[in-house]
């Protein structure tokens, strides 16, 4: 097992590194995440209408995201693409490269 606790699940994972760049910085400039399922769970923690992730899945996970407080809604990136495929969509090269990064991290978070 990683260092991410309970079942190890790629949401989970890119969730934990959410919450630990929020609890970092709770207004990052930008933050591009390719997990529409911790996207849109962190647009609604910002809202203030978390309490639907505070029962759920992974509701250890969103008790700590609501803590950090984002201030920044994440901006979804696409997944398994070139960079050069990315740019072509409209990303830049460091917001892609800045995703690929947090990849590597949320798979060493999981598998350890």
């Amino acid at each position: 097992t990683g260092l991410v606790s309970g079942k190890q699940r790629v949401g989970r994972a890119e969730l934990c590194a959410a919450v630990w760049a929020y609890s970092c910085n709770a207004a990052p400039p930008a933050l591009f995440i390719d997990n529409q399922y911790v996207v849109n769970g962190t647009c609604v923690v910002i809202r203030g209408d978390a309490a639907r992730y505070l029962e759920g899945l992974d509701a250890d996970l969103w008790a700590l995201m609501a803590a950090a407080k984002p201030q920044t809604e994440p901006t979804w990136i696409p997944s398994h693409k070139t960079a050069d495929e990315a740019v072509a969509l409209g990303y830049s090269r460091s917001d892609w490269e800045g995703n690929q990064q947090a990849d590597k991290w949320a798979t060493i978070a999981t598998v350890g």
